[in-house]
Formats: structure tokens, sequence, C-alpha cells
């Protein structure tokens, strides 16, 4: 069933987004239906409350961890994670893990890993996001499941681009083939912003301003405006900048400011007064830095938090308050390298040696310097599962979790198991 499918249905379920059910749903389609009917009234960026509990009521149940549900537990889990919800989006992906081993569903543990990362993304986890978005993408593909590799590879690929490895990321769409011309399908709006966000990331700004303004005018013709769901005005707005377009940035951050105080999640905003502080410039410019470090301190996205303090401390220094851009400066600096964000790290460094400072590069730990793969296999192991106990799981071999798990103990410096939980916490 499509999004449109479902939309059409909601009348004769007695779904209706102006009076929200409250009778128990005691049928399948029942919950499918109100599951595109949450997602509908997320996408418009408007019913925030709504959405959520409806999402909500759907989490209470089984009923869509169920590989025949239509996706259902995909879109609840975008209106969880639209929402801030993480903790919530990451109970509904550690119950479908559950759920695909134990119905041994490939469909399901792949789409559970898809979530787990965007989770982790989120939080400003990234190289934990990369390892399950990895394992994701391998999965999908070597199962032909088309639609998750299109999204999971999509959302990998602007992870990577955020996290200042642009060529990793062009890399991901051209193994899938998200880096050509797409059809105009809502399905795949997600590959066209990933692809023009990957361009900028490389350099080709021009071409990557022409693909993220196409795609969101294909995003406002079917209504989608939530800022978390289609986010093409700040990535627009940035590339913007980098061209030299100010007063465009300017409009279009402004606008999507004004979408997300609507849709009212602290991580969104915080982007958004992030990206309008910098196309506004000046002292209201840092004025609305500060507000979005605020904001970030109280949402579950760390990522967005270092992102809006570089920037404050960079702004800081740019207006020559030296002393005033050290500390956050040296706290973005700090959150980066917990994130693994390199490039923000870099710039973080560079700001503070301009403001004076004499910062040191922190040192990276064996953790840093494991694929996502040994990464997403060490951390099974330290939670206690065997080897045959992860390779059913990853749906690869044994030798190849044994491969893993050797590189991981000579990169962690540790030679048991048990050693593993402090190695990665380190």
């Amino acid at each position: 069933m499509s999004l449109a499918e479902a939309t059409s249905r909601q009348g004769r379920s007695g779904i209706n987004p102006h009076n929200p059910p409250e009778a128990p749903l005691t049928d399948f389609d029942g919950h499918i239906l109100l599951a595109y009917a949450a997602y509908d009234q997320a996408r418009t960026g408007i019913r925030k409350d709504t959405a959520v509990e409806w999402a909500l009521r759907l989490l209470a149940g089984q009923a869509i961890l169920d590989e025949n549900g239509q996706a259902a537990f995909i879109v609840v889990a975008a209106v969880l994670w639209a929402a801030d919800r993480l903790d919530d989006a990451q109970r509904l992906a550690e119950d479908l893990t559950r759920a695909g081993e134990e119905s041994g569903s490939v469909l399901l543990a792949c789409g559970a890993a898809w979530l787990q990362a965007n989770v982790l993304y989120r939080r400003g986890a990234l190289a934990d996001a990369e390892a399950y978005f990895s394992s994701a993408v391998d999965t999908a593909v070597a199962r032909g499941f088309i639609t998750v590799s299109n999204w999971a590879g999509s959302e990998y690929a602007t992870m990577l681009a955020d996290r200042g490895d642009g060529p990793a990321g062009l890399g991901v769409l051209r193994r899938l083939g998200l880096d050509r011309p797409l059809p105009d399908t809502v399905h795949l709006y997600s590959a066209q912003l990933a692809a023009g966000v990957v361009r900028v990331a490389c350099g080709q700004v021009r071409e990557g301003i022409e693909q993220i303004r196409a795609v969101g005018r294909r995003w406002e013709a079917i209504g989608a405006r939530n800022p978390d769901l289609a986010p093409w005005r700040p990535h627009l707005a940035q590339a913007l900048l980098l061209a030299g377009h100010r007063e465009e940035a300017r409009a279009l951050a402004d606008e999507h400011t004004a979408l997300a105080r609507g849709w009212g999640a602290h991580r969104p905003l915080a982007r958004a007064l992030r990206v309008q502080g910098l196309a506004t410039g000046g002292p209201d410019g840092t004025a609305l830095l500060r507000e979005s470090v605020a904001l970030a301190r109280d949402s579950p996205g760390r990522l967005e938090l270092a992102l809006s303090l570089v920037e404050l401390g960079a702004a800081e220094r740019r207006a020559n308050h030296r002393a005033a851009a050290r500390e956050p400066l040296e706290e973005g600096l700090a959150l980066a390298h917990q994130c693994g964000a390199r490039a923000l790290q870099d710039r973080a460094l560079a700001e503070l040696l301009a403001a004076g400072a004499r910062p040191r590069r922190p040192p990276a730990s064996g953790r840093d310097t494991l694929t996502p793969s040994e990464l997403r296999i060490a951390g099974l192991a330290g939670a206690g599962q065997t080897n045959r106990q992860i390779a059913q799981r990853l749906f690869i071999t044994q030798k190849t979790v044994e491969t893993h798990l050797a590189h991981a103990f000579r990169k962690l410096y540790i030679d048991s198991r048990a050693q593993i939980p402090a190695a990665l916490a380190r």
C-alpha cells in the first residue's frame, strides 16, 4: 500500500487527522492506515503532537513488526525521529531486530539496521551510524531490496557529506546508481537531495545547487514541508552562501526557520537557526547562533550542538572577540571528535588557532581506527553474542565474523571479548 493509497482509505477506516481515533485497533489494515496517517501529519510539518500520538500508539503493539506490513515500521520511525523522539525510535529498531531474528526475516533485520543508523546519525554518533548504514546497504543490495537500498544509501551518502567526506558519499551513490538523473517519484526524492548535497561537498557547487533546487520544488508540489523529513532548504541555503548568493540564501533560511518553529522539535530548529545565523551575519546572526546553541543543548543531537558551537565561535572570532570565541570553539572541537566529524574537527582547530589559542588535536583512539563492519561486529561481540549469532544476525559467514574480530582486537590492543566494552568506551 502506497502513501496515496493509504491516505485514500483513511476515511473508510475512521481515521481523521482532526479527530484522532480512540477505538482499539483490531485489524491489520487499520494499523497500516494509522501508520501512514501519522506520517501524513508529520509530512506537512504542522501537526507534530497528533503524529507522535498515533506513532506511539502503534509502537505499543507489535502489528507493524511484520514483513507484510507495507513498510509501516519505516514511516512510524520517521515520525519519531523527526519529532526528536529518538529513544522511542531506538526502541522500535530494537523491537524490529528481535522480530527479524525470531522470524528469520532478512527484510526486517535489514530494516532494523537502517532505522538504527538513522537514530545514531541524528544523535551524532557518526562512526556507529556508518556501521549500521553500511550493513543495511550491503544486505539490501545482496537481497535485492531496492527501496531499502535507495533510501538507506541516500541517507548514508548525506551523512558522509555532512562528515566532510563528499567523495565517499559519491561512491555510495554511484554503487547504487543514484548519481545519475532520476525519475520524478517520491521514493527517490531523498536520493536526489543526497546527490545535490554530495556534489556541493565535492566542490561542484553550481551543479549541486541545481539538483537541490529541483528536488525542493518537487517536495513543495506534494506539500512536504517537514524541516527534518524534507530538509532541502538549509542545504540549498548553505550552498548558495558558498556561491555568494546571500540574499536568496537568507530568504530560504528565514522560511526554513519559520517551518522549524512551527514543527517544534529542537534539533531541526537548532539547525535552521544556525543556517539562518550564517545567512544573516553580523550581530543579529551571532544572536541567532547563540539561540541555536541553546536549543541544540536541549536536544538529543550532539552533532548539531558541535556544528552550532563551532559556527558561534567562528562568528565571534570574525568580530574580533577572540576571548569569547575560544570557549565555544574548544567545546565544539571536543564534541566533533566524539561524533567522529573529522572535517568539523579540523575547522574548529583552525578557528582556535586564528583566535590565538594553542589547541591540541584530540588523539585518535583505537575505536576511531575500526572500519564500520569491525565496529558493528565488535559491538555485538561485546554485548555477549557468539560468532554464530552475529553471523546469523548480519547474514554473513562465521569466518567473516572471525576475521573482523581479529582485526578489531589488534586495533583495540585487547585479547578477549570481555575487554571489548571498555575498549570501545575509551
